[in-house]
């Protein structure tokens, strides 16, 4: 039995957000082989919905262009027919884990602090959340994502109480939305303006690319071994760069189509932050790890962009929110929820 205890924590830890069913009566490990399906082909089009890589340390990843949409407890995979045709060990592989008796987790809860700006930010990509103020914060067990947004600072009348919140979020994943007040967070993380561009952006108010502490800003220390500096990955001579996080896995693409058809627009970007802080370039999402708290700031919404690029910005919300296992419903472009 200890031995099955250690395969099952193995397996766990290879494939995360994947519960064991293997101690279950068999009807239902049947059940759990059936909440997940593999579909050889390309996955429909979409605006929003839980998708994201599917990968298998060692034998699919990234690069090979299998996605995975999770709806509750179910999950489906799709292996693009030309990676059936040309890696039918990577076919097999997913096969082998469709089959497994092991089921998806379900979603995280999150809650929101702040105005109905930031709510309806959530609220249009079908986020559940509950509404809260900065002093009545859920515990970590009912709650594992905050989402911060525009007003989350209301209610902090003293300095006592804005530290008292601060460690509140200094445990937890914290979501930092459009329009919020970076004060709250960290390391002294600020915000520009940045007109995106083509082969380049031009930042149009002051900030380092090397994300120097805002000026007045308390210059803290750097993670310790294993707090979780990582360092980033560009393609070689690529001018937009994404870094190689689990929280970014997936955007690349929808990333880039969103500069393109965004050139000319002028938006929020990370500015000022620790010398560690990861962000795409340009810095329209960034990533600061700090011990066991982890901030993920999202810096310009779907709604604030051409209607051109809105398609491509809300994929990217969408996938980094399913990168944190947060839910959102799968919809085609014409708002129809898929199948």
């Amino acid at each position: 039995m200890a031995a099955m205890s250690f395969v099952l924590a193995v397996v766990a830890l290879l494939h995360p957000g994947v519960s064991s069913a293997a101690a279950r009566p068999d009807a239902q490990v049947a059940a759990a082989r059936c909440a997940k399906r593999l579909v050889v082909g390309d996955m429909p089009p979409h605006t929003t919905g839980a998708f994201r890589p599917f990968t298998i340390p060692g034998e699919i990843d990234e690069a090979d262009g299998l996605v995975e949409l999770r709806k509750g407890r179910t999950m489906t995979v799709w292996c693009p027919e030309r990676v059936a045709r040309e890696r039918p060990d990577a076919l097999a592989a997913t096969r082998r884990f469709v089959e497994s008796p092991f089921l998806p987790v379900g979603s995280v809860s999150v809650a929101y602090v702040g105005d109905e700006a930031g709510a309806e930010i959530l609220e249009s990509l079908g986020v559940r959340f509950t509404k809260h103020d900065a002093r009545s914060l859920p515990s970590p067990e009912r709650t594992q994502v905050i989402a911060l947004g525009p007003g989350a600072e209301r209610g902090l009348g003293t300095p006592a109480e804005e530290s008292a919140f601060r460690q509140r979020l200094a445990t937890r994943t914290v979501i930092a939305l459009p329009g919020m007040d970076l004060s709250l967070l960290p390391f002294g993380v600020a915000r520009g303006r940045e007109t995106l561009g083509g082969a380049a952006s031009r930042r149009t108010t002051p900030g380092s690319a090397g994300f120097q502490p805002a000026k007045g800003a308390a210059v803290s220390r750097p993670p310790r071994d294993g707090e979780g500096a990582v360092a980033t990955s560009a393609r070689p001579g690529a001018a937009h760069t994404v870094p190689e996080l689990p929280v970014f896995a997936g955007i690349r693409r929808d990333f880039e189509e969103f500069l393109r058809l965004a050139g000319g627009c002028e938006c929020d970007v990370v500015a000022g932050g620790p010398a560690w802080i990861l962000a795409t370039s340009p810095a329209c999402f960034a990533h600061i790890k700090n011990g066991s708290q982890s901030v993920i700031v999202m810096a310009v919404a779907p709604r604030d962009v051409p209607a051109a690029a809105r398609t491509a910005l809300t994929r990217v919300w969408c996938t980094i929110l399913a990168n944190l296992n947060v839910e959102t419903p799968a919809r085609t472009p014409d708002g129809q929820p898929l199948p």
